[in-house]
């Protein structure tokens, strides 16, 4: 790496918070740009979701410049690794003093960090060529690692030692893999080579960082070719999850990605991913992956329906209607469509129901009032059980939905009921 950087006349639009931010670190004498992921998305075209500062202000000195700025909040969270947050406007920007990291005694957190002076020591610390442009609008774009050679190229490349790289942080192995799916860009040979040394590092992350980096490679436009490049280290990650053995994983996972790109949402592509999994390895997968409540509920439908076969009547439909819901329904859809090709009517029999079915109570055509007026006495467990048998008997076409045959038949449950 060359002290001197290579220097590129671009001009990224910066918001305007963020340019007046630059502005007072740089009014007060301090070296400021942005840096990181957000350079490589403007250059690739791509709205940036976060903007990164790095500056030679220590973080002292950055909470003594804004601290007295009107409709400013600092958050000093990051500070000890040099991160003053800086929110302005409901935007967070996190201004980093140039540093330099110690040890990784955890693959994860340097054990101390040393404050520098030059943004060329500072880039070196960086993971990737591509994440390592900084960018001024004095200056242009800051180059001293070849990351914009590398993002023409669509290249990924460790900043410095490869090895090193990924055992300071096995998240940065996640990282590249992600990249593969999200970019699309290949790794460069002492990158790869490096990654599949190292990969059973991962094993050590906490599954928070690893669903976050999942869920982006999920979702990349080019998943497929990324499991299919590194489908050993994707093996290992879901059999870790699983607590269970690598052996079988490879040939399930290759089979299901590579149709996985044909679904929209992230819950839909992981059901399909782990479909051909046993129940009870994808279970502990989705457990160990701590989804919210509601998440796994959908997925768990997803699951069971997946494995249903094909609805072929009316009664069918609207009973997995009122097991799983129209959501879950619908997107079995799409599931159904993958594993079987085209589905003829059934699609349009499933909205037709949707529209003038009766799969719910509350689409009954009587109710608890009118059930109460019917006997002298009818506690609430009674009319719940009432309600649903006359659901049931509706969606298994036994009885029609009108109030005259609902009060009928009701009259006759109760009658049962009540002896």
């Amino acid at each position: 790496m060359s002290n001197t950087p290579i220097i590129y006349p671009y001009h990224i639009i910066l918001p305007q918070d963020l340019r007046e931010i630059l502005q007072c670190l740089q009014a007060c004498g301090y070296r400021a740009y942005v840096i990181g992921g957000c350079v490589r998305d403007s250059l690739l075209g791509v709205s940036p979701k976060d903007w990164d500062i790095a500056t030679n202000a220590h973080p002292n000195t950055i909470c003594e410049i804004f601290a007295h700025k009107p409709n400013l909040k600092l958050i000093h969270t990051g500070a000890k690794y040099g991160t003053i947050g800086v929110c302005i406007n409901a935007t967070c920007y996190e201004i980093t003093t140039f540093r330099g990291d110690g040890i990784y005694l955890d693959s994860r957190h340097p054990n101390c960090v040393r404050f520098v002076e030059h943004l060329c020591e500072d880039v070196m610390r960086r993971d990737f060529s591509i994440n390592a442009l900084a960018y001024s609008e004095s200056e242009g774009i800051l180059d001293y690692v070849n990351g914009v050679q590398d993002l023409n190229h669509k290249r990924l490349v460790c900043v410095g030692e490869a090895h090193i790289r990924f055992g300071e942080d096995s998240l940065r192995i996640l990282r590249a893999v992600r990249f593969r799916a999200t970019l699309g860009f290949a790794l460069d040979s002492h990158t790869k080579d490096a990654l599949l040394s190292l990969y059973p590092h991962i094993a050590t992350l906490p599954v928070e960082r690893i669903r976050l980096e999942l869920d982006k490679t999920l979702m990349g436009a080019y998943v497929g070719a990324s499991f299919q490049e590194y489908i050993e280290v994707f093996a290992y990650l879901f059999a870790h999850l699983a607590r269970d053995s690598y052996a079988h994983f490879c040939s399930a996972l290759l089979e299901s990605v590579a149709h996985i790109h044909l679904l929209d949402s992230l819950e839909l592509r992981y059901v399909w991913l782990l479909h051909t999994l046993p129940h009870d390895t994808r279970t502990a997968i989705i457990e160990n992956l701590r989804f919210s409540n509601n998440q796994k509920t959908h997925i768990f439908s997803l699951f069971a329906l997946l494995s249903h076969a094909l609805p072929n009547n009316d009664s069918t439909i609207l009973r997995l209607l009122s097991r799983f819901g129209a959501q879950n329904v619908c997107d079995a859809l799409e599931l159904w469509t993958l594993l079987y090709g085209d589905l003829g009517m059934l699609p349009k029999q499933v909205h037709t129901l949707l529209k003038h079915g009766c799969y719910e109570i509350k689409s009954l055509n009587i109710n608890g009032e009118i059930i109460k007026t019917l006997a002298d006495i009818c506690e609430g467990k009674t009319i719940g059980i009432v309600l649903q048998t006359l659901l049931d008997e509706v969606i298994e076409q036994k009885l029609t939905n009108t109030t005259h045959s609902l009060i009928q038949r009701t009259q006759e449950l109760l009658h049962q009921i009540q002896g």
